[in-house]
């Protein structure tokens, strides 16, 4: 809802990517743990009809907690402030960006968890 939009607004450190900015990821190479990441984000659909199937909603609990727990190893293997490297920033940022986005749909929309304005 309207709270989701407005977390979607924010971000950690430098700020979100903004959609002009994708094109300019390119050819960027992905290491392999923030496309972990990536991938684990991918997962909402094949998690939440696992949970419906067996009426298992900890599933979806549980999918929330790993991707929390993988985004906390990679914000600080990974951080977007101090990285002097512009087009290694920006796709950190867009990482981070997609991470933020799926969490405020798992969390409000799914689960009905209010997520707080600060951490």
């Amino acid at each position: 809802g309207e709270e989701v939009e407005r977390l979607r607004g924010r971000y950690f450190g430098e700020g979100r990517i903004e959609p002009s900015e994708i094109a300019a990821l390119g050819e960027s190479e992905i290491p392999d743990d923030l496309w972990a990441l990536v991938l684990e984000c991918g997962l909402r659909r094949d998690i939440v009809a696992q949970a419906v199937a067996n009426l298992e909603f900890s599933l979806l609990a549980g999918h929330v907690h790993s991707l929390a727990q993988t985004f906390h190893k990679l914000y600080h293997a990974h951080p977007v402030l101090p990285e002097e490297n512009e087009s290694l920033r920006r796709l950190r940022r867009a990482v981070f960006t997609l991470f933020v986005d799926e969490m405020a749909v798992l969390l409000e929309d799914l689960l009905g968890i209010p997520v707080p304005a600060e951490m």
